[in-house]
């Protein structure tokens, strides 16, 4: 209870009971059998991976999921801790400041500065060597305990000494003793000097003589690569839009009247019908039950070519 935030609504205090329930079991020794918990004696073993407590009442920044939140919405929210969830894997109930409800959450910041650690104070001190004095005075001090000597004190201390900033050591910090990653003085994965790739049959005592005007034998050239060329398109391989293409190309219209009776064959115009006398697109054909038969036909047909 002591990470409980002082901002922390009176009317949730309830909340916080199961896990003050899961706590005192963990803690506290079974009656049957006294090696294990109350907890672990009824429900098994406790798995903290699972199920992580933290401080209760703690103060937390609980992150929204991208589906809950706006475009440009805060990817975080305020809320105090409760507990932990049992049917979800760390997951956590946040009872959120905002909505002032309860929501489920698996990525959450703890606030536990305000936790404050072990110290001494004056009147700590006082009362103990006050205690110390009656107890000597009354001869109910032990032999072994002297009088400012408290193994309590001394640990509370120690634990306050070892939690200062200053006296944690830096972590990640690499000795200066450690052997070097790179081996200078290893042997040479490729063998500079090799052994000849042609050896001569050559005995010891035979020498070889070479004559200046000797021709040398010719050098055997290796077969060049022949590069087939491109074999001619024949008249079987091409298609039929290549052999229209190319009697378009090569048919010379004279007259001013075969060119324009040529682009209109080419061209799709409206319709003209003949009752109302208005020009009708294919789209407008299609919607007229007069029409609609033959000319769905004729572009099924044209569609199809």
């Amino acid at each position: 209870m002591a990470g409980v935030s002082n901002d922390f609504p009176i009317h949730q205090w309830h909340e916080l009971v199961p896990q003050i329930v899961l706590t005192l079991n963990l803690l506290r020794q079974s009656n049957v059998a006294p090696n294990v918990s109350a907890y672990a004696y009824h429900h098994g073993h406790f798995d903290y991976n699972r199920m992580p407590l933290a401080p209760m009442g703690c103060s937390v920044q609980f992150h929204i999921k991208p589906n809950r939140r706006k475009t440009w919405g805060e990817h975080s929210s305020n809320g105090w801790y409760l507990t932990t969830s049992p049917d979800h894997y760390r997951c956590h109930y946040i009872f959120v400041k905002a909505t002032r409800s309860k929501r489920i959450s698996d990525t959450v910041f703890f606030k536990h500065k305000q936790i404050t650690q072990p110290t001494l104070t004056t009147e700590d001190l006082i009362i103990k060597a006050i205690q110390d004095l009656t107890n000597v005075i009354r001869g109910n001090n032990k032999p072994g305990n002297k009088p400012g000597n408290n193994s309590q004190i001394e640990a509370i201390k120690q634990l306050t000494t070892a939690l200062q900033p200053r006296n944690q050591l830096p972590l990640g910090k690499a000795s200066n003793n450690a052997p070097p990653r790179v081996q200078t003085d290893a042997s040479p994965r490729v063998q500079i000097i090799a052994p000849p790739r042609v050896q001569l049959n050559v005995e010891a005592n035979e020498d070889i003589q070479f004559d200046a005007n000797e021709t040398p034998q010719s050098i055997v050239e290796p077969p060049k690569l022949i590069v087939k060329s491109p074999t001619k398109q024949t008249p079987e391989s091409e298609s039929i839009a290549d052999r229209v293409k190319k009697r378009l190309r090569n048919t010379q219209v004279s007259s001013i009247a075969e060119r324009v009776i040529q682009r209109r064959r080419e061209s799709a115009n409206p319709v003209l019908d003949h009752d109302t006398g208005k020009l009708l697109e294919y789209r407008q054909l299609l919607k007229d039950p007069k029409h609609k038969e033959r000319w769905t036909t004729a572009g099924a047909n044209e569609f199809g070519r």
